[in-house]
């Protein structure tokens, strides 16, 4: 149950250094300085398949990863909560 909880956290933790990744790039483009160095790093890795799978330039410039991961984090986390609930 303990292990389970932790892992809704660091879900939610991730999930936060997205929405501050995605608002840094707006203030700071450029992804080697600091602070959004550290956010695209631990973001980056995730946004990439999605990236690859969803161009940002066949939807005008607009890149949806973020968005598709937080949503992908979001259910990640509601499958734990039920399993918490429900049982194995």
């Amino acid at each position: 149950m303990v292990a389970m909880e932790f892992v809704l956290l660091l879900l939610r933790v991730l999930s936060m250094v997205m929405v501050m990744e995605v608002i840094l790039s707006w203030v700071v483009p450029n992804a080697e300085a600091f602070p959004r160095n550290i956010t695209h790093a631990l973001t980056e890795p995730l946004c990439r398949p999605l990236r690859a799978l969803i161009s940002p330039e066949s939807l005008g410039g607009l890149d949806v990863s973020p968005m598709l991961v937080i949503v992908g984090l979001s259910g990640v986390g509601h499958l734990i909560r039920t399993l918490m609930v429900n049982g194995f």
